[in-house]
């Protein structure tokens, strides 16, 4: 009965995936794709903060700021910083930029 059930989770999940792409595609003909996407992710995140706060459970566990977690982020965000830069460059061409630079 498991798998019964995970694959229905599976199929609605999916089916809830092309609802939202449907949704997206329909209103990014009137509104900018990055004011969609944020309204997006934020009705998201309060959809799952309301069913957190209905389980009682905290919203941010305290491990949050610990170490681990802040060194990934850090890294996170310089990934991020530097994702223009690796779109723009072909993989096979960045050993060739790095040897230019040092010899």
């Amino acid at each position: 009965m498991s798998n019964l059930k995970s694959s229905l989770f599976m199929v609605i999940a999916m089916a809830a995936f092309s609802l939202e792409d449907m949704f997206i595609k329909s209103a990014s003909g009137s509104v900018p794709v990055g004011q969609i996407l944020t309204l997006f992710g934020l009705g998201g995140m309060l959809g799952f903060i309301v069913m957190t706060i209905n389980r009682g459970q905290a919203v941010f566990h305290p491990k949050i700021l610990s170490r681990p977690v802040l060194i990934r982020a850090v890294f996170e965000v310089i990934g991020r910083l530097f994702l223009p830069w690796q779109l723009y460059i072909p993989l096979y061409l960045a050993p060739l930029q790095f040897y230019k630079r040092h010899h």
